[in-house]
């Protein structure tokens, strides 16, 4: 069954209305897409091209970085059309997650909305290279998430949260949002 909306603006922090600088990093943001299809709910994200200099063929949600004054609403929507084709009016954004530090030098502001079930997007080719639909009910399945040390990196690192999906993997900072979103709405759901 799908989760209210109450549920999630009571889960998530405030959108914010300005950005919360962290000094020697370029501001970003995305937006983690839910929209319900036949009774449940979906995160929609992208598998990044495999050729692109940044993260590339990694699964991320769409966004990236701002440009001029915009706010950080206002970037993750632009992004998020620019990479998937979604119109900024189809979205309702719901509210944010703490900003975190990419490995690419980003202090990224996540932003969660819901979306109409994806029907006609036309994600970008020269950045995205399909997009990915995952069921929050697999999601939540803390077994189907497995800790490990990534193998894209190039010097020693922990081990951290991969999800494995369609034959792509979910990990690094897309999936400790996912993580956050997730805690956050079984912490406000009825019987948690």
């Amino acid at each position: 069954m799908p989760i209210s909306d109450e549920i999630l603006n009571r889960a998530l922090d405030p959108v914010p209305t300005t950005w919360q600088p962290k000094p020697g990093y370029r501001a970003a943001a995305v937006l983690a897409p839910l929209f319900s299809r036949e009774g449940r709910d979906w995160l929609l994200f992208t598998l990044r091209r495999s050729d692109l200099p940044h993260h590339p063929g990694q699964v991320s949600f769409p966004g990236g970085a701002r440009e001029g004054e915009e706010q950080p609403e206002e970037c993750a929507l632009r992004e998020t059309e620019e990479e998937t084709g979604l119109e900024p009016g189809a979205v309702r954004v719901l509210g944010s997650l703490p900003p975190r530090l990419s490995i690419a030098g980003f202090w990224v502001q996540p932003m969660v909305g819901r979306i109409p079930a994806p029907t006609d997007l036309h994600p970008d080719p020269a950045e995205v290279a399909r997009l990915l639909e995952i069921p929050l009910d697999h999601l939540v399945q803390d077994q189907l998430w497995e800790m490990r040390v990534p193998s894209a990196t190039d010097r020693p690192r922990p081990a951290i949260p991969h999800f494995d999906w369609d034959g792509t993997t979910l990990w690094g900072l897309t999936a400790r949002f996912t993580l956050e979103l997730l805690d956050r709405i079984r912490a406000e759901e009825p019987g948690s």
